[in-house]
C-alpha cells in the first residue's frame, strides 16, 4: 500500500513535514529527554530482548540440532549422491521430513509453556522499572511481592493453555505446508544429492511460522500480565494511563525498523485508561478491515510487537486519546 506523507502528517504529533516512513535503519536524534522518555525507549524494547533470550535463542539451537539430525538421517536411508531419486526415496524422505516437524513443533510448544512464567515475571518487573520513573520516591504496589505473584497466577494457567494450544497448531501448521511443497516436486532428472538438499530446503522454510507464533504467544504473555498490572498501580500513580507503543520514533514518528507494519504506525502513541479500550482510528493507513475494532491491550494480530507503557500527563512522551470522532492530542 503507497504511503500517502501528507495523511502521516496530519496525523502526527505536531505540525511538520513527514519523512519517508519506509527507512532501512533509525537511530534516535541525539538530545535531551525527560526520564518517563528514555524509559518508553527502553521499555518497548524489552520484549524483543526476552523474546530473543528466553524463547528465540533456545528453540533455534533445537532446530538447528534436529535440522543436523535430518541430514544424517536422509544421508543414512535415501542415500547419497548422484543416483536418481525414486518415488521410494521421496516416500522416505516424506517419512523422515513429517517426522522432524512433529518434533520442532512439540519443542516450540514445550518452549512456550516453560517460559509462560518467566515472560510474566519480566512483563512486571519491566513495568515495576518503569513505574519507579514516575514514582521515584514511594515506590508502587510492584515491589510487593505478594502482590507480583498475584498478578502473575492471575492468568499464568490460562496462557499456558493458549500457548501450548498454540504450539499444537504450529505443528499441523508446518507439517502441512511442508506437505503441499512435497506434493509439487517432481523428481525428474533429480538426484538423491538433490532430493534430500531439497527436503531440507523444506524444512527450513518453515521457520518463519515458527517465529511469528512465538512472537505472538511472548506478545499476549508479555502484555495480559501488564494489563493486570496495570490496574493495580493505577492507585499508586495518579492520572497513570496505559499507552499502546510501537517501534516508533517519538522524535519524528519514522518506524524504527522495516517490520513495522502500517495499522502499528496509526496506533503508536494512542493512551487510554487504565481498563479502557484503544480503538483503531480511521485512516488512510490504517486496514479497512480494523477501523472501528478495540482492544483491551496489545497485540492486535501475529507478530504484533507494540507493548503497553505507562503515562501520565506531563512526563514529555507525546500522547494522543480518541475521542470516538478524532483525535485530540495530550501533553
Amino acid at each position: 500500500m503507497p504511503v500517502d506523507k501528507q495523511s502521516i502528517a496530519a496525523f502526527a504529533k505536531r505540525p511538520r513535514r513527514a519523512p519517508a516512513l519506509r527507512a532501512k535503519a533509525h537511530r534516535e536524534p541525539a538530545k535531551a529527554r525527560r526520564p518517563a522518555a528514555d524509559a518508553t525507549v527502553a521499555h518497548r524494547k524489552t520484549m524483543d530482548r526476552l523474546l530473543d533470550r528466553t524463547v528465540t535463542a533456545p528453540l533455534k539451537a533445537v532446530v538447528e540440532n534436529e535440522a543436523e539430525a535430518l541430514r544424517k538421517l536422509l544421508r543414512r536411508n535415501v542415500g547419497y549422491g548422484k543416483r536418481l531419486a525414486s518415488k521410494a526415496d521421496l516416500a522416505v524422505a516424506r517419512q523422515h521430513l513429517h517426522q522432524h516437524l512433529l518434533r520442532v513443533g512439540r519443542a516450540a510448544g514445550v518452549s512456550l509453556v516453560e517460559s509462560t512464567r518467566e515472560t510474566q515475571t519480566e512483563a512486571v518487573r519491566a513495568l515495576a522499572k518503569f513505574a519507579h520513573t514516575l514514582s521515584p520516591k514511594t515506590g508502587t504496589v510492584l515491589d510487593d511481592t505478594a502482590a507480583v505473584s498475584k498478578i502473575i497466577n492471575k492468568h499464568r494457567k490460562a496462557l499456558e493453555s493458549g500457548r501450548r494450544q498454540a504450539g499444537a497448531a504450529l505443528t499441523q501448521n508446518i507439517r502441512e505446508a511442508a506437505k503441499v511443497e512435497l506434493r509439487a516436486l517432481n523428481l525428474e532428472g533429480m538426484s538423491v544429492d538433490a532430493l534430500s538438499a531439497k527436503v531440507r530446503e523444506i524444512a527450513a522454510r518453515q521457520w518463519w511460522q515458527i517465529e511469528r507464533t512465538i512472537r505472538t504467544e511472548s506478545s499476549i504473555a508479555f502484555n495480559t500480565t501488564q494489563h493486570t498490572a496495570f490496574k493495580a498501580l493505577a492507585d499508586d500513580i495518579p492520572g497513570l494511563m496505559m499507552r499502546w507503543t510501537e517501534l516508533v520514533s517519538d522524535v519524528t514518528g519514522v518506524p524504527l525498523d522495516s517490520r513495522v507494519a502500517n495499522d502499528s504506525l496509526v496506533l503508536h502513541g494512542q493512551v487510554a485508561a487504565v481498563g479502557s479500550l484503544f480503538t483503531m482510528p480511521p485512516h488512510p493507513l490504517a486496514p479497512s478491515k480494523m477501523v472501528g475494532k478495540t482492544w483491551a491491550h496489545p497485540p492486535n494480530r501475529p507478530n504484533d510487537r507494540s507493548v503497553l507503557t505507562p503515562w501520565v500527563p506531563g512526563d514529555g512522551v507525546p500522547a494522543w486519546r480518541w475521542d470516538g470522532s478524532k483525535r485530540v492530542n495530550l501533553k
